[in-house]
């Protein structure tokens, strides 16, 4: 069950975890909203933390990539990009809580990933580094333990079934085809 997600500086999500945190209850989300609302900014979110990738726009084309210091400045909140000054650092990060329910028992954990960066000049960011961590919820404390974040992340959505998890219609049909004669691949 996932149970929230928290942004920081992600796309027009600006600030920090805190400022940015979308709760989902137990059962079908639906989200919905205006064009430029932040739908498929936080579809990305999703499937950076789960998939390692993103949807960014290149030449008028939807394309899947990893976050790499070619389009490191795609994914960083805009206003924050512009107030930051020159050689200060910046985050960029998702934060995903989630439970697994078993018979008779039921962990939560944070699934956390974050870009530390640098504001190189105005147009460009470089990646310092990268930090991956899982916590643990335990008597309303999250505590650190040392599993796997991959592993733990396929713990959130099963494998069969994260093609269909990811689906991002709106205009990005070319990435996940909705009708055709390709349909019937998503599907499969």
């Amino acid at each position: 069950i996932i149970n929230k997600i928290e942004l920081q500086n992600w796309f027009n999500y600006k600030g920090g975890f805190e400022n940015n945190v979308i709760d989902f209850k137990e059962g079908l989300n639906i989200l919905t909203g205006d064009n430029n609302a932040g739908k498929t900014k936080l579809h990305n979110a999703f499937r950076w933390i789960l998939e390692d990738e993103v949807i960014i726009n290149k030449s008028n084309e939807a394309v899947k990539e990893s976050i790499s210091n070619n389009n490191l400045r795609k994914v960083v909140n805009n206003t924050t990009f512009r107030e930051t000054a020159l050689d200060t650092q910046v985050k960029i990060g998702v934060r995903l809580t989630f439970t697994k329910k078993r018979k008779n028992d039921a962990k939560t954990y944070i699934l956390t990933k974050i870009f530390n960066c640098r504001k190189q000049d105005d147009n460009n960011l470089i990646k310092l580094n990268e930090t991956k961590r899982v916590q643990q919820i335990i008597n309303n404390n999250p505590r650190s333990i040392s599993d796997d974040f991959d592993k733990m992340a396929k713990m959130v959505i099963p494998n069969a079934f994260i093609n269909f998890y990811l689906i991002e219609g709106e205009q990005l049909g070319n990435i996940t085809p909705l009708e055709g004669s390709e349909l019937k691949n998503t599907i499969n």
